[in-house]
């Protein structure tokens, strides 16, 4: 995820699931205890949690409890939003900006297994199948006994993830 703007956007997004699901009204979302927004004005928040691109992005607000109950305000206008329809949330595994993603896809297209993404369904069953052949044979080969190979069961669980999206579909 790309830090900024987006970053930011799915933390309102999440901080808006309790409201979404109509487990508590908005006036109490600062109280869920299952939430990270209950943590950020706390005297004693773990330093690891950080507000700086939250409230920065929502509208500029302070760290401390006036800018947090105004900030709780600002999830109401986006609560509004969702609600009405008028705010659409990407579906996506990357959330970012168009350069953001074009960054990302092209380190990604750098890494084993990525190679066939995007492929068509023809390439895509053929790379599957010799998958298949390639861990058939290494199984025999180490007598029934699964090999422990690290790097390649990385791959194969990528290739996994990359065919189940991809092939039965069409």
């Amino acid at each position: 995820m790309e830090p900024g703007h987006a970053l930011a956007q799915v933390s309102h997004y999440i901080h808006l699931n309790p409201v979404r699901a109509r487990i508590l009204p908005l006036a109490s979302l600062g109280e869920y205890p299952w939430s990270s927004l209950q943590c950020f004005p706390a005297p004693n928040r773990p330093s690891w949690l950080k507000s700086d691109t939250i409230l920065r992005e929502a509208g500029g607000f302070s760290d401390d409890a006036n800018g947090w109950r105004k900030y709780v305000e600002y999830l109401g206008v986006i609560a509004a939003d969702l609600a009405d329809g008028r705010e659409k949330f990407s579906r996506g595994w990357l959330v970012g900006s168009t350069e953001f993603a074009a960054k990302l896809n092209a380190e990604l297209m750098q890494q084993p297994g990525f190679e066939l993404f995007g492929a068509d369904q023809t390439t895509l069953r053929q790379a599957r199948s010799q998958l298949w052949e390639d861990s058939m044979r290494d199984l025999a080969a180490a007598g029934g006994n699964r090999p422990r190979r690290p790097a390649a069961t990385k791959i194969r669980l990528l290739g996994n993830w990359i065919f189940r999206g991809r092939v039965g579909r069409g």
